[in-house]
């Protein structure tokens, strides 16, 4: 894939440091944009990736790093599920106060460690709670809802296959070299086909997730 964008795409640009360098933030973005999740601490590991990896990914087909971010990525996932719902279970909210949130933390600071990382997620959970109450959700009903909704997220991401965090990997590298262009995996490539070609008949089922469980819808 690395090598077939080089040659491909329009620019033709050559897969270096730089463009690696863009890949790995892309990749980090798309698993955590709001920048709540990854430390800083695991930033400045994922930093040692940068070095050579252009040269890794096009001699040695090197995706270690994808996983390896996965794998801590799942990790924090898991720690901000856990925190919050102790915190909905425990906690009663009062919006009395003069409390702000920073509605877009794509330019944030990540935070520094796991206590700051828990002050992101309180205020978080508090904006989630009040945007719940002020859409008329009954008060009983809001902390079950809201512990189901980040439980059902580690659970739908703890179901990705490695094939499927490649896939996010190399859709990152594709969007490294043009925001328009996506990495279609093996499953996305056989959808696009039927789509295309118009070519679906017969009865088939689609699995979607609901308030964290997974149904099933024939047609």
């Amino acid at each position: 894939v690395a090598g077939l964008l080089q040659r491909s795409q329009f620019l033709q640009l050559p897969l270096d440091d730089s463009l690696s360098s863009q890949c790995l933030d892309r990749y980090l973005d798309t698993l955590d944009g709001a920048h709540l999740l990854f430390f800083q601490s695991d930033l400045d590991e994922f930093a040692s990736f940068r070095p050579g990896l252009a040269a890794k990914i096009l001699v040695e087909g090197e995706t270690r790093p994808a996983h390896l971010i996965y794998t801590r990525y799942l990790k924090r996932l898991a720690q901000q599920a856990d925190f919050t719902a102790q915190l909905l279970h425990q906690e009663k909210f009062d919006f009395t106060g003069h409390d702000s949130w920073q509605l877009d933390r794509h330019d944030a600071s990540p935070p520094r460690d796991l206590a700051a990382a828990r002050d992101l997620w309180r205020q978080e959970v508090r904006e989630d709670y009040l945007l719940e109450k002020l859409a008329g959700t009954p008060i009983v009903n809001i902390a079950p809802a809201l512990a189901q909704r980040y439980g059902g997220r580690l659970q739908t991401m703890g179901r990705l296959s490695p094939a499927e965090v490649l896939g996010i990997y190399l859709d990152a590298l594709a969007h490294a070299y043009d925001p328009h262009s996506d990495y279609f995996g093996h499953p996305e490539r056989e959808e696009f086909k039927i789509e295309m070609n118009l070519s679906l008949f017969g009865i088939g089922g689609t699995l979607q997730a609901k308030g964290g469980y997974r149904s099933e819808e024939h047609t």
